[in-house]
């Protein structure tokens, strides 16, 4: 008898044994899988080149940070690692404080607010497109720069929001392709005289409302750019 009570005893135990196993495996299992959702999280932050990026949901790259100094003059790249570049995001240059020349990516269809904050750029290219792409300009995404003298617009740019250029230093000119679908109140707030500024333009005056509704209360005199007009 007491030979079957110590056959059940041991049987038991090795049952414990391959319980106490699986459960470990299943736990070590579900922590795996968890890490994998981590390493494939829709934030992951990639590398090419100079830039840091972010992937969008809809297949294009936002660049998040710029990793080189020295660079005076800039191309930013129309695409990284095959991916579109639609988006300049928050803080991506702020304070960079080499570059003086930057022409846009051609798809670009947003620069989110502070991108350029307290950067020395003096001069800002946007693509010429001729295709739908619509850029909004996102309030301060210029904000303090203190060595602006050139901004030139591309036909893309629909939406320049409030304090997109605040406190920058007063350029030269902005030139405008096409009447932007929006101006917001001091998207082009100075803070100081804006005596020197003027707003150039490309066509016929009477197709720039909003640009004329803008410029005309602050004295900016709007001015036909006949080397480039249509």
């Amino acid at each position: 008898m007491k030979k079957i009570i110590s056959l059940i005893l041991a049987i038991l135990c090795i049952c414990a044994v391959f319980c106490s196993c699986s459960k470990n495996k299943a736990e070590e299992t579900s922590t795996t899988t968890a890490s994998a959702a981590e390493n494939n999280n829709e934030n992951a932050v990639y590398t090419s080149g100079d830039y840091n990026y972010v992937k969008l949901d809809d297949g294009t790259a936002k660049i998040v940070k710029y990793n080189k100094s020295g660079e005076s003059d800039l191309d930013i790249p129309n695409s990284l690692d095959g991916l579109k570049v639609t988006v300049i995001g928050e803080h991506a240059f702020t304070e960079e404080q080499n570059i003086t020349k930057v022409r846009l990516p051609r798809y670009l269809t947003k620069i989110e607010s502070y991108a350029f904050n307290k950067s020395t750029v003096g001069y800002v290219w946007f693509h010429q497109i001729n295709d739908d792409t619509a850029t909004i300009i996102e309030p301060y995404a210029f904000s303090e720069c203190g060595n602006l003298k050139q901004v030139i617009l591309s036909k893309s740019v629909k939406r320049i929001e409030a304090q997109a250029f605040h406190l920058c230093s007063v350029p030269r000119y902005i030139k405008f392709y096409v009447d932007p679908e929006f101006i917001g109140a001091d998207a082009f707030n100075f803070g100081r005289s804006t005596d020197k500024l003027e707003f150039w333009h490309v066509g016929d005056i009477s197709n720039y409302n909003n640009l004329s509704s803008y410029a005309e209360p602050r004295n900016i005199p709007l001015v036909l750019d006949k080397n480039t007009a249509e």
